[in-house]
């Protein structure tokens, strides 16, 4: 037996070395132990590594351009002087099986919005450099251990989800949210803690009214455009949030801003000191936090506009193209309503206008439709007029609608309170799965509905949950969509 063992790893370490420098080759391993030799460098399409017994153990540079897959019976060591750097051109899937790797390369240059699709949570032990692609990842995590590093991401290049640091130094998440890159950061936790962060672009709990600010005499509102969702094992450290589009954040004035953070209840006054400018900066909490929660962009005078007095702004796919819905809180002195389109929810352009009631303390309904609906994601947003010209941008909404008969899944409202509802059409499966994580991935809830002709509604109750962020994951046979909603006090 040890013989065939010998004879499987030296044929494998010939089958390597006769392929360096060239790719579209897969290495597939079942059940046996396989040896990169060292300096060897190794260039491959895809790794299948399964069975129990099975490793593949490696301590040089790996170019993988496909999918890395590693099922939990199979394990595989990366060495001291070891890199996987994934450089596909279409997207790749990384399932890591619950081995860590050392230090990762991404590198991928597919024009989807997601370069990199994890299969599990990603463990990284010495470095993560992000150049060119963005990870989608999902419900799991990206976790840089102990000791290890990672660069803050770049426009091209982050994390949409969460990613989680161990240890007691200073660190910059790389996190995004689509399209957009917004990193946070930490500054060095007083004791080794586990501290995790996710950026939403959308607003965060009852962010447009002064009544839920703690103290209205140091801050009138938060972001009606971003937030970031931060949770921790132990410490609290001062907590640095970035703003790469000034405009996108709606931020024109330093003075006026400060960092928030939601303890349940209220927003709290965090203060800050701010570096660079309203088109590029970051501001840095200079009051201690007792816990981590929702953080967020702040506004001391209302001279931010940062949010809009809504109580929502909804999107909905119909035949006609993309319905916009809106309502209201309250209107003083308003003009009307801008609709703003974007394909990059960067650049936005002028779609519509909406007149408004000019004064009113009453809930106002109010909707367009966009008729132009291209077959990608959309970003929407509200640029409020008051009758002397000052505005106010809402928050920005994404919509995706599909061609006649492709699977469509509505999740609304989001933010909720009490109950989440879900709605699916155009499915071909008997079933449909649906999982409710929390943010550390942790399943919180889980339903089977039956598709009745296609289709299924589900009411999903989970008021006793804490005011957070919310992952939503529904399956129906080869469909997988994954949706992040918020919890309100």
């Amino acid at each position: 037996m040890k013989y065939e063992v010998m004879k499987k790893l030296l044929l494998f370490s010939i089958v390597i070395l006769a392929f360096v420098g060239v790719q579209a080759q897969t290495i597939n391993n079942s059940g046996t132990k396989v040896v990169i030799p060292d300096g060897t460098y190794v260039i491959f399409n895809n790794l299948i590594n399964t069975g129990s017994g099975a490793e593949f153990n490696y301590n040089n540079d790996l170019t993988i351009s496909g999918n890395w897959t590693n099922s939990n019976s199979a394990v595989f060591t990366s060495g001291a002087n070891s890199s996987v750097i994934f450089n596909g051109t279409a997207q790749q899937t990384i399932t890591s099986g619950g081995s860590q790797f050392r230090n990762v390369v991404i590198n991928n240059t597919s024009t989807t919005d997601y370069a990199i699709i994890l299969g599990d949570d990603m463990s990284i032990s010495a470095q993560l450099t992000l150049t060119d692609g963005v990870i989608n990842a999902g419900m799991y995590q990206v976790k840089i251990l102990n000791g290890a590093t990672s660069g803050i991401g770049n426009t091209g290049s982050y994390v949409d989800g969460v990613v989680a640091k161990t240890g007691t130094v200073a660190f910059t998440f790389p996190v995004g949210d689509g399209l957009v890159w917004a990193p946070v950061g930490i500054a060095a936790p007083s004791t080794s803690s586990t501290i995790s962060a996710q950026y939403t672009f959308s607003e965060g709990p009852l962010n447009w009214s002064a009544s839920y600010m703690c103290d209205e005499s140091q801050m009138q509102y938060t972001s009606g455009v971003e937030h970031w969702d931060m949770a921790t094992t132990s410490a609290t450290p001062a907590v640095t949030l970035y703003w790469k589009n000034g405009t996108r954040s709606g931020i024109t004035d330093l003075t006026d801003l400060a960092v928030a953070h939601f303890n349940g209840t209220c927003w709290e006054y965090m203060e800050g000191t701010t570096t660079g400018s309203v088109a590029d900066g970051t501001i840095t909490s200079t009051l201690p936090f007792s816990s981590y929660s929702p953080v967020s962009f702040g506004s001391k005078n209302r001279i931010n506009p940062l949010p809009i007095e809504l109580l929502s702004f909804s999107s909905t796919c119909s035949g006609f193209g993309v319905d916009l819905e809106w309502v209201s809180a309250s209107e003083s002195n308003s003009y009307g309503y801008y609709i703003e389109k974007s394909l990059d929810a960067v650049n936005f352009k002028e779609i519509g206008f909406i007149g408004a009631a000019g004064n009113s303390n009453q809930l106002l309904n109010y909707s367009f439709t966009d008729e132009n609906v291209e077959k990608q994601a959309k970003y929407y947003r509200l640029r409020m007029v008051d009758v002397d010209g000052q505005f106010k941008y809402s928050s920005t909404i994404v919509a995706f609608c599909y061609e006649a008969g492709a699977p469509v899944i509505m999740v609304y409202p989001n933010p909720f309170k009490d109950d989440l509802n879900i709605i699916g059409e155009n499915f071909r499966d008997e079933n449909t799965i649906i999982y409710v994580y929390d943010m550390l991935g942790k399943i919180i809830a889980e339903y089977k509905v039956e598709n009745l002709n296609g289709s299924f509604s589900q009411i999903i109750n989970i008021h006793d949950l804490s005011p957070a962020m919310y992952t939503v994951k529904i399956i129906s046979g080869s469909f997988n969509r994954i949706v992040k909603v918020t919890k309100e006090q």
